[in-house]
């Protein structure tokens, strides 16, 4: 029991995850993110330029300048906050953040082409791989290294 008590004492009160998900101009992708958590916004291989909403009071953002990140906090307990987010490669997307009670998110949007490549990495947990399998396996993608 007691050794029990200790082990629950190093388990973090947060946790923080990544989400691979497919994303493509011209529809709108649906994201959970963490309600007043702050979110990592990642799209692989190219930069956030800018993020425009309608309703700014919903979610608080800063802008990572250096790595072209963004970092997203839902202000609002349950209400969606829909953006359209512009890419220095001239992409647009239109995403829709839905608050939930998780922990924060690290989210990697993947262009159509990226989950066609995506390499498995065998050094990952296994949560993460069986994660990254599905992602790869609901975009077509070959699997590498498998």
């Amino acid at each position: 029991m007691r050794s029990l008590f200790m082990l629950l004492c190093f388990v973090p009160l947060s946790m923080h995850a990544m989400q691979n998900i497919n994303i493509k101009e011209g529809v709108v992708t649906n994201v959970s993110v963490g309600v007043n958590k702050l979110n990592q916004i990642i799209i692989k291989d190219d930069r956030i330029k800018s993020i425009k909403s309608i309703d700014s009071s919903e979610f608080s953002y800063d802008k990572d300048e250096t790595q072209g990140h963004i970092y997203i906090r839902p202000l609002t307990g349950g209400k969606p906050a829909h953006v359209f987010v512009a890419t220095e490669k001239g992409k647009n997307y239109s995403i829709t953040f839905t608050p939930s009670q998780i922990g924060g998110q690290t989210i990697r949007f993947l262009s159509r082409e990226d989950v066609r490549n995506i390499k498995i990495d065998s050094d990952s947990s296994y949560e993460a791989e069986i994660a990254n399998l599905l992602i790869a396996m609901r975009g077509g993608a070959e699997l590498l290294g498998f």
